[in-house]
């Protein structure tokens, strides 16, 4: 930037853009003339060269220019005063009760943002290595009082004081994460994007709020599991028609794994083998009969289709635990 009545000098020849153009757009002012003596214009036609003329337009003009006030006393400024406070607080009012991003509006663009979600699901912190390096992370599943879900990682120490902080069911805000597309191999989660959380980030516990729930489910009819693709998450809710045995398989790193499996039917007349794993195989008790929703089940070409459950214990519902008109309509 050149100062004023500066000299500059210039090594090579400059190129002159613009040098045919022959109109221009809006109505282009001196800001320091019009600043200094006042002159700045009651309105500007920031029409394109050529665009008809409404004569409403014009009128519009008229009257904006017409009903403007002479400057107010001094007794009348005060009142005016009064009135912009009383706005402010209003506006500043309404914005500490509803200021929160909703989680659908996030993307890798958005700043300065900051939502407040339930959590409801966190898993244990786990280790990581690969080619950078080692460290430890910590998921965690958010909603939002729209229903909105995203995932949440926390890294290295930041892990550690999540782990700490946040519980299940418990509502919280969070403030500066990073937000970034998320790989869908290690969430299943339907959200083009993600949450990464580092020792900047900001999370303080809310009280209870009963606008935002604990679970949402996009159910799945069992009939139309036959056209999607393998690997693919659904939600599917039915009647638990059989239960399996709890047994156990050899993996090939030597590990011993427990297996169970249950077939379920739904009101489209279509019965589905969903197999549990781990833990999972014993964290509730199943039964013939009881209507069961499983979250984030994974379809399976094995044995033609097939489903693999969670393996978290809170995507599984039984009984009681299923608040949804699904589970009376079956």
């Amino acid at each position: 930037m050149c100062a004023p009545n500066s000299v500059l000098i210039l090594r090579t020849q400059p190129n002159v853009f613009g040098q045919h153009l022959t109109s221009e757009i809006g109505a282009p002012q001196d800001y320091q003339t019009n600043k200094s003596n006042g002159t700045f214009p009651d309105s500007y036609d920031l029409r394109l060269p050529g665009a008809e003329r409404d004569s409403s337009d014009d009128n519009k003009m008229m009257e904006v220019s017409m009903t403007r006030k002479a400057p107010a006393s001094p007794p009348e400024r005060e009142e005016r005063k009064s009135g912009s406070d009383e706005v402010m607080r209003s506006a500043t009012t309404s914005k500490n009760s509803s200021h929160y991003m909703p989680i659908k509006a996030l993307n890798q663009f958005t700043a300065d943002w900051e939502i407040k979600a339930r959590v409801v699901k966190k898993a244990p912190i786990r280790e990581w290595s690969n080619a950078k390096g080692t460290g430890q992370l910590l998921n965690f599943d958010l909603i939002d009082r729209e229903g909105t879900m995203i995932q949440g990682t926390a890294f290295h120490e930041a892990a550690k004081v999540f782990d700490s902080l946040i519980e299940t069911e418990g509502i919280y805000t969070f403030s500066n994460g990073q937000v970034k597309l998320a790989n869908k191999r290690f969430t299943s989660i339907k959200n083009d994007y993600c949450i990464t959380f580092g020792n900047d980030a900001l999370v303080r516990r809310c009280e209870e709020d009963d606008e935002i729930e604990s679970v949402t489910f996009a159910f799945t009819r069992l009939d139309q599991i036959e056209s999607i693709v393998q690997q693919c998450t659904l939600d599917v809710i039915g009647v638990i028609l059989d239960v399996g045995p709890t047994s156990t398989i050899n993996l090939r790193d030597g590990k011993v794994k427990q297996k169970r499996s249950l077939t379920i039917g739904d009101e489209s007349h279509v019965s589905i083998g969903v197999t549990f794993w781990g833990s999972v195989t014993e964290a509730h008790r199943f039964t013939a009969g009881q209507v069961i929703a499983l979250k984030n089940c994974r379809v399976s070409d094995f044995n033609g289709k097939s489903l693999n459950a969670s393996s978290h214990a809170e995507d599984i519902f039984l009984g009681s635990s299923l608040r949804h008109k699904r589970a009376q309509e079956i």
